[in-house]
């Protein structure tokens, strides 16, 4: 349990913890109560100092103390972990620079920034300004984060913070060189909340849409754990999800320099450059970049394109998995243009009635097998 929730579980470890939760409702609230004291016991600041006896009182004064004596055995367990972890803590510090420990999306259920400290913010409706170090950081209501010198005449301290964007969500942010980003569902930046190097570099799990602004002395870079994309000033897209198998740059304007498996390639407006993880190959294409930028504007078009990619493109929005019946399904290919907020069912329905497959959606699954009615090529509801 506290693998999950400190973000560090394996597959393994989600699956017996899901199995746990539904064997009953008591299972689930007693994991919100050890969610909620977590939250609330967690190491905030570097330099804090934890009394263990008093955060033994805390613990016990929260769980055991509360419970009936024929649970106390099975409250004593889950204590001793969360107290073994108050005492170690989340975060490590190297040299005064935060060293995070990877983060799992699947634990954040909204937009959520990691600053420096250990110090975690909800990015909800509520608009704040903080000062980080002479850095003001700025939320407003439209799902904007900002980043600004507080006084540029006072030396500032360069932090590293992260964005993390959960699955049903997107959102903005300004860097302190004006550079604007969108990020896309599922995806996470790590930035520097100033750029005091030679370099302009962030590091993306996921996709967004970059606006870099034009700095001839200081190249932008975003790194993926596959590819570099390098920038003087430019717009462009990049879609990096762990999970898929190729990792593509597409230009909008300007010019860019993308590296992978020690191979640089230079592409012009228009132009998508991909990576193939598994077979270690490049491909760059003459594409339309509204296909492969129209989420920022809350849509999805499709043209001429797979099952697999639609369904696993509507993955990162949507908690779903996909499970096809054969791989020849995977195959189809299907135009669509929707919303990205037309409900699940309704995206389905379309899909069902225009092709040979036919989909049914299993809890937070998605079977995919072949029609067996009538005419394939237009299906009667």
């Amino acid at each position: 349990m506290l693998a999950v929730l400190a973000g560090e579980a394996t597959d393994s470890e989600y699956e017996a913890l899901n199995s746990w939760l539904g064997e009953s409702a008591d299972n689930q609230k007693e994991y919100e109560q050890i969610k909620r004291l977590y939250q609330t016991t967690r190491l905030k600041h570097k330099e804090r100092v934890f009394d263990v006896n008093r955060g033994w009182q805390n613990v016990f004064s929260q769980t055991i103390a509360k419970r009936k004596k024929s649970q106390y055995f099975y409250v004593l367990r889950y204590a001793a972990i969360l107290l073994a972890f108050i005492c170690t803590g989340t975060y490590m510090y190297t040299d005064n620079k935060l060293k995070f420990k990877q983060a799992d999306r699947r634990n954040f259920n909204q937009p959520t920034l990691l600053l420096a400290d250990g110090e975690q913010i909800s990015l909800n409706n509520e608009a704040f300004s903080i000062n980080k170090s002479n850095i003001i950081i700025k939320k407003d209501s439209e799902d904007k984060l900002t980043y600004n010198y507080a006084n540029k005449s006072n030396t500032a301290t360069t932090e590293t913070n992260r964005l993390i964007i959960p699955r049903g969500a997107s959102y903005q942010l300004v860097l302190s060189d004006g550079t604007k980003i969108y990020l896309n569902s599922d995806s996470e930046l790590t930035y520097p909340s100033l750029f005091n190097t030679d370099t302009r570099e962030v590091t993306l799990r996921g996709e967004a849409y970059f606006e870099v602004t034009k700095d001839a002395k200081r190249p932008f870079i975003v790194k993926t754990e596959d590819v570099d994309v390098k920038v003087l000033g430019t717009c462009f897209n990049v879609m990096a999800y762990e999970s898929e198998n190729t990792v593509e740059a597409t230009l909008v304007s300007g010019s860019v320099c993308v590296t992978a498996n020690k191979t640089e390639r230079i592409i012009t407006p228009n132009e998508q450059f991909s990576f193939n993880k598994e077979k270690q190959t490049i491909a760059v294409a003459t594409v339309n970049t509204e296909e492969y930028t129209s989420w920022m504007s809350g849509k999805y078009i499709f043209k001429n394109t797979t099952l697999e990619e639609i369904l696993t493109k509507l993955g990162h929005w949507h908690h779903i998995n996909v499970n096809f019946e054969n791989e020849s399904l995977k195959e189809i290919r299907f135009s669509l243009a929707i919303e990205r907020e037309t409900p699940l069912q309704q995206i389905i329905n379309i899909i069902n009635y225009t092709t040979e497959a036919e989909l049914e959606i299993d809890n937070n699954s998605i079977n995919v097998k072949k029609y067996k009615g009538g005419n394939n090529t237009k299906k009667k509801s």
